[in-house]
């Protein structure tokens, strides 16, 4: 007797577990879904970082030449003129050279700023002429230091350039021995000006430019020299859309003996054209009898 009362206890007690087990069935089944947590949809850890939004570069830029060696006092730097220049286009002269001293441009050009560091042998020329139907081949640049050394140069050009007053504002710089490279912020008084930074460096190195400047040229004046021989003259550019402080540019060297940083920022050419005037199409002519010419 004892053992019957035993298993029909335990299957009572079964059956209400039953009972329990199939009413939570239901209140769950009765819930609504539940979206999956936000972590679950997450990249792996080891995903790459999105990529910064890409630089715009200045479309009047056209192209450039380069030109470097280890010249004597007294000698010149031969840079070609780009072979795709047209009368009116704007030339822009970089002069990197491994030394104090002077640099005498051609005739012709006109001096936008010179940089010679006062504690590190090296110094930057900038310079400007438009160029002429009759333009020649290259351009000389006379170099007096009293010393033998390395130099590095560049003849840019750019097209649709305001030639009357062309620079609206320019700055620069010298760095000690730091592997940064910075050039100045500048004051623009016209929008979408013509932003470039121009870097040089007393290095065996290349420069890495600023992140929002599209490179152009990056050029060494002779390889071989040594870690403080060489001349490195890096150019880059974009479209500044503002007026006002344009902030500083950082171009970044794999090392340094001095360097000098400039940002020239160029006046876009002013519109000649009858395309800024509005004009009114009337679908009716009669609308305009009897109204003066002013009221039209």
């Amino acid at each position: 007797m004892f053992g019957r009362l035993s298993v029909n206890s335990h299957i009572g007690r079964y059956g209400r577990w039953r009972a329990v087990f199939l009413v939570i069935a239901m209140v769950v089944a009765s819930l609504p879904l539940v979206a999956a947590p936000a972590f679950a949809k997450r990249p792996p850890k080891d995903s790459p970082p999105e990529e910064p939004p890409a630089a715009t570069a200045a479309p009047n830029f056209k192209s450039v030449e380069t030109a470097g060696g280890y010249l004597s006092s007294g000698s010149s730097l031969d840079i070609s003129v780009p072979a795709d220049v047209v009368a009116g286009d704007f030339l822009i002269a970089q002069i990197a050279y491994n030394a104090n001293g002077t640099i005498t441009p051609p005739d012709g050009w006109n001096t936008i700023d010179v940089i010679d560091h006062s504690s590190k042998p090296i110094m930057q020329g900038l310079y400007w002429r438009e160029a002429t139907a009759d333009e020649p081949a290259g351009h000389a640049f006379l170099l007096t230091s009293g010393k033998y050394d390395t130099v590095s140069g560049a003849i840019a050009a750019y097209t649709n350039v305001d030639l009357a007053d062309p620079i609206d504002a320019f700055g620069g710089q010298e760095n000690g021995t730091s592997t940064s490279i910075v050039a100045p912020s500048i004051n623009t008084s016209v929008s979408n000006t013509i932003l470039i930074g121009f870097f040089s460096v007393r290095d065996n190195g290349s420069i890495t430019p600023p992140s929002d400047l599209i490179e152009h040229w990056n050029h060494y004046s002779a390889g071989g020299v040594g870690a403080i021989g060489e001349t490195v003259a890096l150019g880059a550019d974009t479209i500044f859309a503002e007026i006002g402080g344009t902030g500083t540019r950082t171009a970044v060297a794999e090392g340094s003996d001095g360097s000098i940083g400039h940002l020239v920022a160029l006046k876009p050419a002013t519109s000649t054209s009858d395309s800024d005037e509005t004009y009114v199409q009337w679908e009716d002519a009669a609308a305009l009898q009897g109204l003066p010419p002013g009221q039209y």
